[in-house]
């Protein structure tokens, strides 16, 4: 085991060569080391029952290159926007850990069925100020932040903005 800071991230994808990162050092933190953990593109392409995962492989690499390293952290708030079908809750948990608490905000609550000790569902559309108040009212900080939600400029605009306030230092990276 290894103790080190906690980040925040989150990766907006504007092209398959180019992602936006927010990152945000936070409290300490344990680091499994000893856990094998399945890549996000392994853990895609093996996966053949269960809800549905709609991710784009560029999607998945990009996860791979910016999250990857946090693999075995714990514990690790991951939030989503687009929920959808929920495999891609299945896929945070496997590629990054026993420590994850994944929080996902979705407009359709037919998404509360994925509730439980270790996901929490929050409802609304992400380019309402009232849905990320209440969001950032009941999570102070997440670890990653992907908006795979509403896909629409100003949808995203919000999302990035509200979610801004929560972290404390802004990084451009390309992908290689």
């Amino acid at each position: 085991m290894m103790v080190g800071k906690r980040f925040c991230y989150a990766v907006l994808l504007f092209s398959p060569a180019t992602a936006l990162t927010l990152r945000s050092a936070s409290h300490n933190v344990t680091f499994a080391d000893h856990e094998q953990h399945p890549t996000f593109q392994s853990f895609y392409h093996d996966y053949k029952s269960g809800p549905g995962i709609w991710k784009w492989s560029n999607a998945l690499d990009a996860y791979q290159q910016h999250f990857a390293g946090m693999a075995g952290r714990s514990p690790l708030a991951v939030a989503e926007v687009g929920v959808q079908s929920g495999g891609s809750i299945d896929m945070w948990k496997a590629v990054l850990g026993k420590g994850v608490h994944y929080y996902g905000l979705d407009i359709n609550k037919a998404c509360r069925k994925f509730q439980n000790s270790s996901t929490s569902i929050f409802f609304g559309d992400q380019a309402d100020d009232k849905v990320w108040d209440a969001f950032y009212s009941k999570i102070s900080m997440v670890d990653i932040l992907v908006d795979d939600g509403g896909h629409e400029a100003h949808q995203m605009s919000v999302t990035f903005r509200r979610s801004e306030e929560h972290t404390s230092e802004l990084q451009s990276l390309t992908s290689s």
